[in-house]
Order: structure tokens, then C-alpha cells, then sequence
């Protein structure tokens, strides 16, 4: 073997160990009799933190309600009867925990932009299609055994906003130290997401509902108005969906495209660097 050759197989060695670091190492493996054990001693009753597993996201237990959805750009402002509780995930999902699916030869493989010694573990997972998202819920959901989902949009602004009508959840202005974005503050200089859960949460205690990476939705039919929009929380779909929904903004979004009221679409198989996810999950 040439001294080129013993270099490059050293260098791509190197590489490679210094990915895995990025990652928590420790095995993350659990059998079904374990999981089975572990939810035994979880409650999913309203305002509840749970988890179906050792290594599952943390869920919460929102309540059934009514809000106001949409806004003067977003609108018109319409009542949503959701009469039912569901829980949420408390975080976007994160590099980690997709990572575990991918380990399972489920999901892609999805290795980070950055590839230095910067542990991405806890950032939330992007570059990723709605089918991407949809593969992960439903690995999730088998291997709980319970219901994963994407929000529906109603749901989303619902789960956001959290009993308030301000512009943001937390004000009408984008103050200090409240999400990551391009024009927030501090800023990121709009480069890259940060940790899940490095601001404060909203009401019911979820992180990150605005900024950081956009967040995959369920619904696919469209109209600005809301015109045929569901009034009971549930999905607006189609038979066949080209396009689906985002929510929340981005770290390099304009403060102004953060609001609890934006919405957006991408075609599904779309995949960018500020493209997430975020779970639901049905309450039985």
C-alpha cells in the first residue's frame, strides 16, 4: 500500500470518528418489554410530561379548547373548536433522537453541515422531506406502539400560542432572548439552528415553537382566506398533495415570518437546511 494511499485511509477514518462524536455514543437500543416497562410508570393526563420510552421525545399533554386562528395577513381571524386533548412534543425533534431512526435503517442518513468537534446532538434535525418527517413518526410509533403524528395546522397554532392572541406567545414585539432568528435578539447572524429549548418555552411549556428550524405539518390543501379550512382541528388534505404545510420560521427568518399566525408551503419532497419537524402524538 502506498504512503498516499495509508494517508487517505487514515484521514477517512479520522472523519469518521469525529462524526460519530457528534453524537452520543452510549446505546440507545431498548427491547419492546422494556419500553412496555417504562410507560408504566407515565401519565399522559392534561399538562403532563411524558415519555413512551427511555430515549423518546419528551411529550406534553395539551388540553381541549377554542382560540382565534389567523391574523390580518394570515387570516381571516376564525373560531377552531379542538375538542380533544393531545400531547406535543416539548421540542423540536433533534439531530439524536433521528439519528436513533436512522440506526434502525429507517431514516435517511442525514449527517450535519457541520462536521467539526461542534456537538449538534441536541440541535434540531433539518434538511429532512415531509416523507423524511412521515418515516420518523411512523418508526416512532411502532416502536412505542402508540400513535405518532405531525400537528395539523389548527393544532400547530393552537399548541403555539397557548391561550394568548399576541402577536408572538410571548408579546407583540420580538424582545430579548425569545427565539432564533435572523433579526432576533441575540442573533445567530441567521447561519445555523441552536439547541432545542435554549429560550423559554410558551404557556404549555413547548420550546421553540418559533424559530429554529421550520417545522412539517400535515395539511396540504391551501386557500390565503382559510376558505373550507376544518373549524375542528383537524388536517386539511387532499387526495393527492403535492404540497405541505410548514410553521414556525427559522433561524434565518425575518422576525416578522415567526409569528404564532405565519404559514407557509413547500412541496413535499422539498429538503433545505432549515426544513424540521416537530411530533404529536394522540392521547387514547
Amino acid at each position: 500500500m502506498s504512503h498516499f494511499q495509508i494517508v487517505r485511509n487514515i484521514s477517512i477514518v479520522s472523519s469518521i470518528l469525529l462524526l460519530t462524536s457528534c453524537f452520543n455514543s452510549d446505546s440507545r437500543e431498548e427491547t419492546a418489554e422494556e419500553i412496555a416497562s417504562f410507560q408504566l410508570n407515565q401519565t399522559t393526563e392534561v399538562g403532563s410530561n411524558f415519555q413512551d420510552c427511555q430515549f423518546c421525545p419528551e411529550m406534553i399533554t395539551i388540553p381541549a379548547g377554542q382560540f382565534r386562528m389567523g391574523n390580518d395577513d394570515f387570516g381571516p381571524l376564525h373560531l377552531v373548536t379542538i375538542n380533544y386533548a393531545f400531547a406535543v412534543a416539548k421540542f423540536e425533534t433533534t439531530n439524536q433522537q433521528w439519528l436513533d431512526c436512522s440506526n434502525d435503517s429507517v431514516c435517511i442518513e442525514n449527517p450535519p453541515d457541520e462536521r467539526n468537534e461542534i456537538d449538534i446532538s441536541k440541535r434540531p434535525v433539518s434538511d429532512i422531506t415531509w416523507y423524511d418527517a412521515m418515516n420518523y413518526v411512523k418508526w416512532l410509533s411502532k416502536k412505542t406502539g402508540q400513535k405518532y403524528r405531525l400537528l395539523s395546522e389548527a393544532e400547530w397554532e393552537y399548541a403555539a400560542r397557548a391561550g394568548t392572541t399576541s402577536v408572538f406567545y410571548w408579546g407583540d414585539e420580538v424582545g430579548k432572548n425569545n427565539a432564533n432568528c435572523a433579526t432576533c435578539d441575540p442573533a445567530w447572524e441567521g447561519t445555523h439552528p441552536v439547541d432545542v429549548g435554549a429560550q423559554a418555552a410558551n404557556p404549555f411549556g413547548l420550546y421553540d415553537m418559533a424559530g429554529n428550524v421550520h417545522e412539517w405539518i400535515e395539511d396540504c390543501a391551501w386557500d390565503k382566506s382559510y376558505r373550507g379550512a376544518p373549524i375542528d382541528g383537524s388536517a386539511w388534505v387532499e387526495d393527492r398533495c403535492r404540497y405541505r404545510g410548514i410553521r414556525g420560521g427559522s433561524y434565518g427568518s425575518h422576525h416578522q415570518f415567526i409569528r404564532s399566525a405565519n404559514r407557509y408551503q413547500f412541496e413535499a419532497n422539498d429538503k433545505h437546511y432549515f426544513l424540521g419537524m416537530r411530533v404529536a402524538r394522540d392521547i387514547k
